[in-house]
């Protein structure tokens, strides 16, 4: 199945789960995945958030950032990934003088978070 984001509807979304400015992106979705197109201006980030249904991973297009995942930093550029497990929680700044352009996919999993980590669902 091709995917193509340019003839896909873009968004833009302020502080993008608590960051900073804005968050420009072109998502398909279906039952299992979503498949993102982001743009990060400089100086732009995703808030710090928690995958309890879903992990991430992100591939770098162009630019640099730094990715925060369970509070190890680590920087990014063009050409590598970034793997948000399960359970985990991260954010993401661009840190460079580009915009910061990247692939996210979210696959869900069909697991309960509260039970994976031995905690009661309220």
């Amino acid at each position: 199945m091709l995917i193509d984001f340019d003839k896909i509807v873009h968004s833009t979304i302020e502080n993008f789960r608590g960051g900073e400015k804005n968050t420009r992106m072109a998502m398909y979705t279906d039952d299992v995945n979503r498949i993102m197109k982001v743009t990060l201006r400089p100086g732009a980030s995703i808030g710090l958030h928690r995958h309890t249904t879903s992990s991430e991973i992100i591939f770098v297009i162009t630019g640099s950032g730094v990715m925060t995942c369970d509070g190890v930093e680590e920087e990014l550029r063009a050409g590598l990934c970034s793997y948000c497990p399960f359970g985990s929680e991260h954010t993401l700044r661009n840190s460079g003088q580009d915009e910061l352009v990247f692939y996210a996919v979210v696959p869900e999993h069909d697991v309960d978070f509260e039970a994976f980590n031995g905690e009661e669902k309220e």
